[in-house]
């Protein structure tokens, strides 16, 4: 269980930083140059990349730009793996960052939290399971050798059930919301938070917490923790209500 207590935390997902979100990307690059150093602990939900493969990046280094800025961006770093750049551990360990595969609990001002990505939490889900399953083969390995980037890209992204680009159903989003709910309250967490969706959320009820970090996409939105207290934030200092999601 990782302590969080008294530090500034910053929590990110779904930037899906290339070549289909470019102004998303260069947005998201100025926002982590602007905010260096802001923050003790950064913690971020997956999907930051769009496709993070450990030998594709030794090989071509597309994210060369992003993993560099992200380098220095905080004192401690996590990272929590999403559904399309979970196979890039070790390019993110050797970059400092520490990889929760399963997700990661945190104490927080005396409350307990946990922080997953959120794939796998909607029964629909299973598109994301199979691409996980899939892509950690061996002859992924040798396939990303041969073939160019842009095309293995394109590859793994059709195997998954959606893209960046498509939003995630009202059902969905309300579903992550009440399994989230559910698991806090059979595991015993104060608060549950998630990325995935796309649609950033906070929402309390009996006691416990859910927050969406939503994306970089389209609202460009994280989630500060300060002074015990936590905070759905937009980039520009935007007002919370046009926290749309998007739907």
């Amino acid at each position: 269980m990782t302590d969080l207590t008294g530090k500034s935390v910053i929590i990110i997902s779904d930037v899906h930083y290339g070549m289909k979100n470019r102004s998303g990307s260069r947005k998201f690059l100025e926002f982590l140059r602007e905010r260096s150093g802001v923050y003790d602990c950064a913690i971020l939900l997956g999907d930051i990349f769009d496709l993070l493969y450990t030998p594709l990046e030794k090989r071509y280094g597309i994210n060369k730009e992003l993993l560099s800025a992200l380098g220095g961006f905080a004192p401690e770093k996590h990272f929590i793996p999403g559904n399309h750049d979970f196979w890039g551990r070790k390019i993110l360990i050797d970059e400092g960052y520490i990889y929760h595969e399963r997700g990661m609990g945190a104490m927080y001002h005396g409350k307990k939290y946990f922080f997953h990505h959120g794939d796998g939490f909607n029964p629909v889900d299973i598109g994301y399971i199979a691409l996980k399953a899939l892509t950690q083969r061996s002859f992924m390995y040798g396939l990303s050798l041969i073939v160019p980037p842009v095309f293995f890209l394109r590859y793994v992204q059709r195997i998954s059930r959606t893209d960046r680009f498509t939003v995630h159903s009202k059902e969905e989003v309300a579903f992550l919301e009440k399994n989230s709910f559910r698991l806090a309250r059979h595991y015993g967490y104060d608060g549950v938070i998630l990325g995935h969706s796309h649609f950033p959320v906070f929402t309390e009820k009996d006691g416990m917490t859910y927050m969406n970090s939503g994306d970089w996409i389209v609202n460009f939105s994280y989630i500060e923790m300060k002074n015990g207290a936590l905070r759905l934030a937009r980039d520009n200092e935007l007002p919370d209500t046009l926290l749309d999601g998007g739907i």
